[in-house]
């Protein structure tokens, strides 16, 4: 029986400055209403994710954690479909409006935008 790996491990994530500001600078961006992606190519062989979430875009670090959360859980879910990226979400004001329903469709939405 195969098991396949739906952790989120170090090595799934942006941990430094220079990979954030490398993938702000040359990744394309996609933009929303409430949140944008941003995706570059990378050749270490699996997607890695970075988040920002402002205090302009959610007051209370409770609501900026729980963004942070969802994202994490959608990326994670359907890493293996992404590719070799570096992927950058990055919130907006106005995020905290939405209801959760809609968040995970807008992400399901940009997800399959960058496996295609």
């Amino acid at each position: 029986m195969v098991v396949k790996a739906f952790g989120f491990a170090k090595s799934a994530r942006l941990l430094k400055a220079i990979e954030y500001k490398s993938t702000f600078k040359s990744g394309k961006k996609s933009p929303g209403r409430f949140f944008a992606i941003y995706v570059k190519p990378n050749t270490i062989g699996h997607p890695r994710l970075g988040l920002v979430v402002p205090k302009k875009a959610a007051k209370k670090a409770v609501h900026r954690n729980q963004i942070k959360r969802a994202a994490r859980e959608s990326f994670r879910l359907r890493k293996d479909l992404l590719g070799s990226h570096d992927i950058i979400f990055s919130a907006f004001p106005g995020i905290m409006t939405l209801e959760k329903n809609l968040f995970r469709d807008l992400l399901e939405q940009q997800w399959e935008k960058i496996r295609a």
